[in-house]
């Protein structure tokens, strides 16, 4: 019933008033609620008045709060009650992080790092990263990555890439291959890759996500000088031999125990993949 019209009338009579209130239009058809004779008394009047009223206050429409999906959430970097948004100079990593109970959703962009000379040869950039997983079991994370290759030629060696989940002690949770061909990256081309993984329960703590490139030469596999770092400001991490995209904590929840017990039997790279 749209009451969004209500309205008061006043129709005079010989000896009292009639107050005249439309109600609205039920089935395409305006109904007059008609309130009988209203005496002069001003107890009259007043009763008059407050019932226009009530029948005004239900006119009035109401809105019902809607909310986005967590993917939205992550994609347009609102943030809601729980979300965090890293600071982040000039041409740093921009990432928002959206906590809902269990949920995690993590959206960043980069920015292409300065070439100290023209490039010459391959040069990968990673453009954005979008993440969504539970933190409290086991569940399949949603994981969207876009590369570009900035150089002027493609990359000869076929590298592997995974997506590895590391404390701030360097003990690994979780690492994974990618499905991406990194030498099919032609300059100046973005490459896109969705995919799901496998993801366990996270310990409360503070955890850091990695892209993990090594070398195809098994022997140098583990050799993070023979890493592939890629080019995006705040990104590679010279020392550890790995890219950054991006961090998150998860905090401890009264009454519950930890769905993992620790980190996984391979630690920082030196465990089998």
């Amino acid at each position: 019933m749209d009451l969004s019209n209500s309205s008061a009338q006043k129709v005079p009579g010989p000896e009292s008033r009639r107050v005249a209130v439309r109600v609205g239009a039920i089935g395409g058809k305006s109904v007059d609620g008609k309130i009988g004779n209203v005496s002069r008394s001003p107890k009259s009047l007043l009763m008059a008045v407050l019932w226009t009223s009530a029948l005004a206050l239900l006119s009035i429409p109401s809105f019902a709060a809607k909310c986005l999906p967590a993917e939205t959430i992550g994609r347009t970097g609102a943030l809601e009650s729980g979300s965090a948004r890293s600071p982040a100079a000039s041409g740093e990593p921009k990432c928002s992080t959206n906590h809902e109970r269990d949920q995690i959703t993590i959206a960043c962009d980069y920015t292409q790092s300065a070439a100290s000379t023209p490039p010459d040869g391959p040069r990968i950039i990673l453009n954005d990263a979008f993440l969504s997983f539970e933190t409290g079991s086991d569940n399949y994370m949603h994981l969207d990555l876009t590369f570009t290759n900035g150089g002027t030629s493609r990359i000869e060696e076929n590298r592997k890439v995974y997506l590895e989940i590391d404390d701030d002690a360097g003990h690994n949770y979780m690492r994974r291959p990618l499905p991406i061909d990194l030498s099919t990256l032609v300059p100046n081309a973005p490459l896109k890759i969705s995919t799901r993984l496998l993801s366990g329960a996270f310990r409360p703590g503070h955890y850091i996500i990695y892209l993990w490139i090594p070398s195809s030469d098994a022997s140098l596999k583990f050799s993070s000088a023979h890493n592939l770092l890629l080019s995006s400001v705040g990104v590679a991490d010279r020392t550890s031999g790995l890219n950054k995209v991006a961090d998150f904590t998860v905090a401890p929840v009264e009454g519950r125990k930890s769905g993992r017990l620790g980190p996984l039997a391979e630690c920082g790279q030196g465990g089998a993949a």
